[in-house]
C-alpha cells in the first residue's frame, strides 16, 4: 500500500550510553514498512532516567561514575530534544520500544509527559516484555489509559497491518473515520492487544524470508542530532581510521576525556572494548532450554548463515566497522542442523577478506558438546569472545534454576576453548555470567559461585542480581513465598525493582560481594595486563597467544588468588573477625597475604628469565604494584566489616 503517513520509532535506552549501539529492532521494522511503500520514516530516543536516579540516592556501591547531575540534567536535555523533534515531525502513529520489564516505569511516565501536547498520534508501544503474561499487559493498558495498544510478540507482519489500517482510515478524500474507529480495528489485527479485544495471537514469522535490515535509516540515526549518548559520533567518524586502545578508542586530535590520563600503548585488540563501533547481529529468535529465571522462550528459528554474511559485508564495507556482536539469547545450538549453519558462516567469513572479529553468548554444555573442527572454524572465522551463562557454582544450586547443566560441563568449556584456541594461534576471551539470589540461596552457596569463577581461571565475570520477570518460574517461586505482590505494581514501583533476595541475602549484602569480587578480579586484571604489556613489546604479533601465555604464567598466582579471596569474603560474612587487630592486619589474613605475594615474586622472576631486558621497577604497568592492590583490597574489605548487613 503506498501511504505518505508519518512512522516514528521512539526508542528507549539505558543510561550511560557509552557503546556506539543502534536499536537493530527498529531497522528489520522500517525494513518491513518500506518494503510496503511506506517510506515517511523517522526516530528519537529516550533515556530511561528514574530507576536511576532513585539508585543514585539510594547510594549503593560503584554503579556509575557518573554523578546524579549528569543524569538529570541528560533527562532534561532529552526531553527538550524529543519534543522538538515530535514537534517537527507530527507523527500519525509513535512506536515506543523496545519495552522490557525495566522500562514499565518509563513507559507509563513517558506517555503521561507527551500525549497531552500530541493527541491526534497514536501511540503503540511494543518489545520483549509483552506476550510473557497478558493479564499484567492488559492492567498496564488499565494503569496508563493514554497508551492506545501494545504489540506483542515480533511485530515484522503486526506493524505493517497497523500501517494499512491507519491509511485506510485516515487517507483518502472521502474518509470520515473517527478515533474509536481505528482502536476498535486494531484489536482485530493479530499480535495486538487494546483494552477492549480478544487478543489474537500471531504465528512468528517465518526469518528465512526476512528483508535486510535498513541502513538507509542507520544512517540517519548515527547522524541524527536527536540520537542521546554521551558522546556524539558522526558517520563520516566511523569511516575514518580509527586508534584502538585498551581503554576505548579516539580519533585524531579528539580529546576524550575518559581515557586521555589512562593511554597505555596502541592495540589492535578491538572486541574486548565496549566504547567502539560495533555492528549488532540478530542470528536466531528463542531458546530450546527452559531456565527457570530467563523470560527467553519460544520457538527456535534462524536466520541462514548468507544472510547473516550479507549484513556483516555491507556494515564493514559501508561503515568499515570491523567488530560484532550477536545480542541473541544463543548463538547455536550442538544439534547436527545448527552445527552445518555455524560452520557455513565460519566457511563465508574465512573465505573473505573482511578480517572481522566477533562476540558470542552461548551455553558451557553446548561449547562441550560441539565438535572440535566447529570450535576451530569459528576461532578461525573471527569468534574472540565467548560468553558463557554459568548462573552458579554448584551442581545443587544449578538444578535449582533448571539450568539442567553441571559444573563440569564449565571446566570442559573453558578447557576445550583455552586448547583449541591455542592450537589455532587465535587470541580469546572467556567471560562467565553468575546470578545471586534465588529460592534458598545461602552464603555459602554465593561464596561457592565466587570461589568457583576464579577456579575456572575466566578473563571476566559479571555478576548479576536474580530478578524476577513475569511467567518464568521464578515468577511462580516469589509469589507463592510471598517475595513478590501479585500484579503489575511491583514494577511499576519507581524505588524498587523485583528481585529475589531474602532476609538472610538482603540486596546490599549482595551488592557488596559483587564489587569485592570485582575489585579482587580488578587487580589481577591490572597483573595480567602487565604480562600483556611485555608480549606486546617482545613478541612479534604471529607469534602470539597472549591469553594462553598469560594463564600458562599466572595459573599459581591464580590459586593463590583463590585462596585468598576465600578468606577475606568469609571474614566479610561474620560479625566478629575483623580484618586489622590494633592497625595490623589479622594474622589470619597474613599468611594468604603474604602467598599472594610470594607468586607475584616467583611470576616477576620468570618474566625476567623469559625477556632479560625487562625492568620492573619502570613503565606503566609495574608488576609488583599488585602489592598494592591487594593492599588496597584489604582496606576496602574493613571497611565493609562496618556495615549492619554483614552481621
Amino acid at each position: 500500500m503506498n501511504s505518505d503517513i508519518r512512522i516514528d520509532f521512539l526508542n528507549l535506552v539505558e543510561p550511560p550510553d557509552e557503546s556506539i549501539s543502534y536499536p537493530s529492532g527498529m531497522l528489520y521494522l522500517s525494513a518491513c514498512l518500506k518494503n510496503q511503500n511506506y517510506t515517511n520514516i523517522g526516530f528519537s530516543e529516550h533515556v530511561c532516567i528514574l530507576r536511576k536516579l532513585t539508585e543514585i540516592e539510594n547510594k549503593p556501591p560503584n554503579i556509575w561514575s557518573f554523578p546524579k547531575q549528569y543524569f538529570e540534567q541528560k533527562s532534561e536535555e532529552n526531553h527538550e530534544k524529543l519534543l522538538e523533534y515530535l514537534d517537527e515531525r507530527k507523527p500519525h502513529l509513535l512506536f515506543l520500544g523496545p519495552i522490557t520489564t525495566y522500562h514499565l516505569v518509563e513507559l507509563v511516565y513517558l506517555i503521561e509527559k507527551i500525549r497531552e501536547r500530541y493527541e491526534e498520534t497514536f501511540f503503540i508501544a511494543g518489545g520483549p516484555h509483552f506476550g510473557k503474561n497478558i493479564s499484567l499487559d492488559r492492567e498496564l493498558l488499565d494503569v496508563c489509559q493514554k497508551l492506545d495498544g501494545v504489540v506483542v510478540g515480533e511485530a515484522e507482519e503486526t506493524i505493517v497491518e497497523i500501517a494499512d489500517l491507519y491509511t485506510l482510515k485516515f487517507v483518502g478524500d472521502e474518509v470520515t473515520s473517527s478515533w474509536m474507529d481505528f482502536l476498535n480495528e486494531l484489536g482485530d489485527i493479530p499480535g495486538v492487544l487494546t483494552r477492549s479485544n480478544d487478543f489474537i495471537e500471531r504465528d512468528p514469522p517465518n526469518l528465512e524470508d526476512s528483508p535486510l535490515p535498513d541502513f538507509d535509516l542507520l544512517d540517519e540515526y548515527w547522524n541524527s542530532e536527536h540520537v542521546t549518548t554521551q558522546y556524539n559520533y558522526t558517520l563520516s567518524d566511523r569511516r575514518d581510521p580509527v586508534i584502538y586502545t585498551d581503554r576505548g578508542y579516539f580519533q585524531g586530535d579528539a580529546d576524550w576525556g575518559y581515557i586521555e590520563d589512562d593511554i597505555r600503548r596502541f592495540t589492535s585488540w578491538r572486541s574486548y572494548l565496549t566504547h567502539l563501533p560495533h555492528g549488532i547481529l540478530v542470528g536466531s529468535r528463542g531458546c530450546p532450554f527452559k531456565c527457570s529465571f530467563c523470560s527467553s522462550s519460544g520457538d527456535r528459528r534462524l536466520h541462514p548463515a548468507r544472510y547473516i554474511f550479507e549484513i556483516i559485508s555491507i556494515m564493514n564495507q559501508r561503515y568499515k566497522i570491523e567488530t560484532f556482536a550477536f545480542f541473541e539469547s544463543l548463538f547455536t545450538t550442538a544439534s547436527p542442523n545448527e552445527q552445518k549453519r555455524v560452520l557455513e558462516l565460519c566457511d563465508l567469513l574465512i573465505k573473505s577478506d573482511l578480517n572481522i572479529e566477533y562476540l558470542i553468548e552461548i551455553r558451557a554444555d553446548v561449547i562441550s558438546d560441539l565438535p572440535d573442527n566447529v570450535l576451530t572454524s569459528m576461532i578461525q572465522s573471527g569468534c574472540v569472545e565467548y560468553n558463557l551463562g554459568l548462573e552458579k557454582g554448584t551442581d545443587r544450586a544449578l538444578e535449582k534454576v533448571r539450568k539442567d547443566i553441571g559444573i563440569c560441563h564449565h571446566f570442559k568449556a573453558v578447557k576445550k576453548l583455552r586448547r583449541i584456541a591455542k592450537k589455532v594461534g587465535r587470541e580469546i576471551i572467556v567471560n562467565g555470567t553468575f546470578i545471586f539470589g534465588g529460592p534458598r540461596e545461602t552464603k555459602g552457596d554465593i561464596r561457592d559461585s565466587l570461589f568457583h569463577s576464579w577456579r575456572l581461571h575466566l578473563d571476566g565475570v559479571t555478576c548479576y542480581i536474580m530478578n524476577i520477570f513475569p511467567d518464568t518460574k521464578i515468577y511462580c517461586d516469589a509469589l507463592s513465598e510471598g517475595v513478590i505482590e501479585p500484579g503489575l505494581s511491583p514494577y511499576l514501583d519507581v524505588n524498587w525493582f523485583p528481585r529475589f533476595v531474602s532476609e538472610d541475602l538482603p540486596l546490599q549484602y549482595l551488592r557488596k560481594i559483587i564489587n569485592l569480587n570485582n575489585d579482587a578480579r580488578l587487580m589481577l586484571r591490572e597483573f595480567r595486563n602487565g604480562i600483556r604489556e611485555l608480549e606486546l613489546e617482545y613478541i612479534p604479533r604471529e607469534e602470539r597467544i597472549l591469553s594462553n601465555v598469560s594463564y600458562e604464567m599466572t595459573g599459581d598466582l591464580n590459586q593463590s588468588f583463590c585462596n585468598f579471596i576465600d578468606v577475606a569474603l568469609d571474614f566479610a560474612s561474620r560479625s566478629d573477625d575483623l580484618l586489622y587487630v590494633n592497625g595490623e592486619i589479622n594474622p589470619a589474613l597474613q599468611g594468604d597475604v603474604q602467598n599472594v605475594e610470594n607468586e607475584i615474586h616467583l611470576v616477576e622472576k620468570k618474566l625476567m628469565e623469559r625477556y632479560p631486558d625487562y625492568d620492573p621497577r619502570v613503565g606503566d604497568y609495574q608488576l609488583g604494584s599488585i602489592s598494592d592492590l591487594l593492599w588496597r583490597f584489604i582496606r576496602e574489605l574493613s571497611k565493609v566489616l562496618d556495615n549492619d548487613h554483614f552481621s
